[in-house]
């Protein structure tokens, strides 16, 4: 990354600092001073924006001679890239309406269309968001698969730790049969969201606080070890 950088700094018009280059040059500096602050430069929906303007940025023209045997097939991957592309996002606007109309559901109405999510989560990019919204719902935590739940919460604390997925995590291990792994997770929620475990508590289901109750004891004596 910084030897791109340099290379893109060295190819820069700064002899040519007109309104053109100076509007590339702030944008970039509040695209980098944004993501030193509040998401880092890496993610896509900065990262593309970054690609953009430092393409824009650079005034050389670039040009490649190809033989008429492999222009053909260059232009035919170059429409199979487009075509893939709209394809993408054709089915990111099909599943941000599906999740959309979900949460006006829940919202609104007070139901849960489990369809819509599982289409986000079967067959978009979405997907991540999708099992966020599906573990943040209660119901659906308490009523599946508990080997499903616990691949599920585990993909959405590696997408976005958040403190409820964190706690449900840990009794869903519990439920599952991994004390030790319960243990830890809780431990981990305990140290992240100390606060949160009050919270977390006041919204579960009778039948399981004991157990929330009793891993917060043990892990609490493991401490004082």
């Amino acid at each position: 990354t910084c030897a791109g950088l340099w290379v893109w700094l060295n190819a820069f018009k700064w002899q040519k600092l007109n309104l053109e280059t100076w509007w590339i040059i702030s944008l970039l500096a509040v695209l980098g001073i944004h993501s030193m602050l509040e998401y880092p430069l890496w993610y896509a929906f900065f990262l593309g924006i970054a690609a953009i303007l430092l393409g824009a940025g650079d005034e050389r023209l670039i040009t490649f001679n190809l033989s008429k045997r492999l222009s053909n097939p260059f232009r035919l991957s170059l429409f199979l890239v487009l075509i893939l592309g709209l394809i993408n996002l054709s089915t990111m606007l099909i599943a941000e309406i599906k999740l959309e109309s979900w949460i006006q559901k829940v919202v609104y109405e007070n139901t849960n269309d489990q369809r819509l999510l599982d289409w986000a989560k079967k067959s978009s990019s979405l997907s991540p968001y999708a099992e966020r919204l599906s573990v943040m719902t209660l119901g659906n935590v308490y009523n599946h698969d508990t080997d499903e739940e616990v691949l599920q919460h585990q993909s959405v604390m590696n997408f976005k730790p958040e403190e409820m997925v964190a706690y449900q995590l840990a009794l869903l291990l519990e439920l599952q049969g991994q004390h030790a792994k319960a243990i830890e997770q809780l431990h981990k929620s305990l140290s992240a969201y100390p606060e949160g475990f009050d919270r977390t508590l006041n919204t579960t289901p009778e039948k399981y606080k004991k157990i929330y109750l009793d891993l917060q004891l043990e892990t609490q004596s493991n401490i004082g070890k």
